[in-house]
């Protein structure tokens, strides 16, 4: 993905203790702030023209957060997202936002460097131009809030153009974590611009490919087996796969109702406007014929909506409650690796301790350090096998879930269309002048169109 836009905006947000200076002003509204923008490196970081709009701060891209009025201890306690606007935005494309700090979680030391704070996908061009960056929320926006005495943090706002047809997602190690993984996911992107899915990362580096895998912690003991984790990965990202595929054909099941309710609505008016145009005041039979159009158009609304209105129920609505279960599901594989993190965590320190000389203290401790470990363990492996068990169902489930609502779209949609044989066919009979082929109805049309332009009023110079 291509970067198309950078700010920065840097702020010390360091705990109750940096708003002291703050605080003395009590609750008076300061008039003056001076916004200092960025110098040097920092301020070559921003390109694009890429809006970051707060309450009362208005665009803070490529700035300091002043100390007055307690914008600082308010951008952090307070505040929800921001707006953001790209003005350049294509609106026949999606785009990407991500917000990461680079300073984490000092930056001085920042081995958390590119910590997650916002992450944004399938952006449509029109929101983002006009200021709502609406889309699939893969990290939920985080506040900056910067350690105590951690000094300036630099927080930045990134802006790709998604790759048309592709699905963006963290994998679940990710979804555990706002930290390492997605570090080497946005440095390999910025230095080489390829993101694929998935915990290992492919970039591009001349003709061959580099893997970057994530590797932190480990024990040496193999605790959940290779096969296992495959099979796991692979059954979640089918439900990922399932999810988004849900998502999309609801979206597009309302686009064409509305599309079809729009269309009735015009064909109705006009019907309408023809029956008032002066055209049919003086012609009984032409006047007859529109009589006749506007109601079959009635007709046709009428049963539209009807279809439209069955389509909500035994469609749209049935997508809606489908989508609504993976949040749910989407959790529990979080809590999932929150366990197999924290049983990794536990055996790495049971092995530590293994190693070591025997000696009656390091005994405790190890006997300590297998108690710690032995819940967690059997916490982990119960969650494994119910995910495992349950996720393949969850996906079969799918089938009979949604055939009844599929077969009630056909019958709807041939029903429908059954109406609209036999009210255009009716009509039909009603305007139609027997004896002429459509040939000869051209051939007077434009023997009427002649006599008109042989008027001197309609005659060239």
């Amino acid at each position: 993905m291509k970067l198309l836009a950078a700010v920065l905006l840097v702020a010390g947000l360091a705990g109750a203790a940096a708003w002291g200076d703050e605080a003395l002003a009590g609750n008076e509204h300061v008039k003056t702030c001076v916004f200092e923008k960025l110098t040097g490196q920092d301020s070559k970081f921003c390109r694009g023209d890429l809006e970051v709009f707060y309450p009362e701060l208005g665009d803070v891209g490529c700035t300091y957060i002043p100390k007055c009025n307690q914008y600082r201890k308010r951008i952090s306690k307070e505040w929800s997202s921001p707006k953001i606007a790209y003005r350049q935005a294509d609106k026949n494309k999606k785009y990407v936002l991500v917000m990461v700090d680079p300073d984490a979680p000092s930056r001085a030391n920042p081995k958390y460097r590119f910590w997650r704070h916002w992450v944004v996908t399938d952006i449509e061009g029109t929101d983002l131009w006009a200021g709502n960056p609406k889309g699939r929320v893969l990290t939920e926006y985080q506040r900056p809030t910067p350690p105590a005495r951690s000094g300036y943090h630099r927080y930045q706002f990134r802006l790709y153009e998604q790759p048309a047809h592709e699905a963006m997602s963290l994998s679940a190690k990710e979804e555990a974590s706002l930290g390492f993984i997605l570090r080497c996911r946005l440095r390999c992107l910025l230095h080489f611009g390829v993101l694929q899915h998935g915990f290992h990362l492919r970039c591009k580096a001349g003709p061959a490919g580099i893997r970057i895998p994530f590797k932190i912690g480990q024990p040496k003991k193999q605790i959940v087996p290779k096969t296992v984790e495959r099979d796991f990965e692979r059954e979640y990202g089918k439900l990922q796969q399932l999810e988004d595929q849900t998502k999309k054909l609801q979206k597009d099941m309302k686009k064409s109702t509305d599309a079809d309710v729009a269309m009735s609505k015009s064909a109705v008016k006009i019907s309408s406007d023809l029956l008032s145009n002066p055209l049919c005041e003086q012609d009984p039979n032409f006047l007859a014929m529109v009589t006749a159009l506007d109601t079959a158009m009635k007709r046709m609304d009428s049963f539209n909506q009807e279809k439209v209105n069955q389509i909500q129920k035994t469609v749209i609505e049935p997508l809606k409650k489908f989508s609504s279960v993976f949040p749910s599901l989407n959790m529990a594989v979080k809590r999932r690796e929150q366990t197999l993190q924290d049983y990794k965590r536990l055996q790495s320190k049971v092995e530590k301790y293994e190693e070591k000389e025997k000696t009656g203290p390091i005994l405790a401790k190890l006997h300590q350090a297998r108690e710690e470990l032995r819940p967690v363990k059997e916490d982990f492996e119960a969650k494994n096998k119910q995910l495992l068990e349950e996720m393949p169902k969850f996906y079969s489930s799918r089938i009979d879930y949604f055939k009844p609502s599929f077969e009630s779209l056909i019958r709807a949609q041939v029903v429908y269309y059954t109406e609209m044989h036999t009210i255009f066919g009716d009509l039909t009979q009603q305007i139609d002048e027997p004896g002429l082929t459509d040939e000869q109805r051209e051939k007077e049309n434009e023997a009427k169109l002649n006599e008109l332009r042989a008027l001197s009023i309609v005659a060239d110079d």
